[in-house]
């Protein structure tokens, strides 16, 4: 008997330490990417196991305004995006995150001017992983 309840202890412990060791190998889906026609910054994240309590992606770079005749902004305007949740995808371990930037367009002088981004990296909030974010969805 007590074999039988150690070998079921063992079992026991060796599925939890799979299941834990799953659900920290972290990644990005490919690249997340910026879509200029939606202002939008979207991307997966996987290795989550089925439960991505708590985690959250951060989005930062910077912003600013070309000139009607093409010259890039002296200064760029650094933001950051906080929070963005994460959706369930369906598939197991794999949730999607989408944020839009229309919050951060300060106006330019006038709409001969455009709002131009650059520098963008998706970050998973509490942990060390990173990406940069393409400027061009597929």
């Amino acid at each position: 008997m007590k074999t039988k309840i150690l070998s079921l202890a063992t079992l026991l412990i060796t599925l939890l330490s799979v299941v834990n060791v799953s659900a920290q190998n972290i990644h990005f889906v490919g690249t997340p990417c910026y879509d200029a026609a939606t202002n939008t910054v979207s991307g997966k994240v996987a290795g989550l196991g089925n439960n991505a309590s708590g985690l959250t992606i951060t989005i930062t770079g910077q912003y600013g305004c070309d000139n009607p005749a093409g010259n890039k902004p002296p200064a760029w305007q650094n933001f950051t995006i906080n929070n963005i949740p994460l959706a369930n995808s369906g598939k197991s371990g794999q949730y999607t995150f989408s944020a839009t930037l229309g919050s951060l367009q300060r106006p330019c002088p006038n709409s001969n001017w455009e709002v131009v981004f650059r520098s963008f990296v998706a970050k998973v909030a509490t942990t060390n992983l990173s990406s940069p974010v393409s400027m061009t969805c597929p």
